[in-house]
């Protein structure tokens, strides 16, 4: 499969922004321990902070016109 580099600079975009958002939410969910919801939420969101960092990770490991997973 094939992938433009436009099409890569947008992926790398968008998942640096889930990235971004994920890290700022996790590390509020950190620090706002007192609150039950929020200490029962924090496992999830830093799951997702975790997955995000792989997939930006892998993302920018592509090569123009290949998708080739990084090792």
């Amino acid at each position: 499969m094939n992938i433009s580099n436009k099409d890569l600079k947008l992926l790398l975009k968008s998942s640096s922004a889930i990235y971004n958002t994920l890290c700022v939410l996790n590390d509020y969910c950190y620090h706002m321990q007192e609150y039950e919801t929020i200490m029962n939420l924090h496992p999830i969101v830093e799951y997702l902070h975790n997955e995000s960092d792989k997939l930006y990770f892998n993302l920018s490991s592509i090569k123009e016109g290949s998708i080739e997973r990084a090792k």
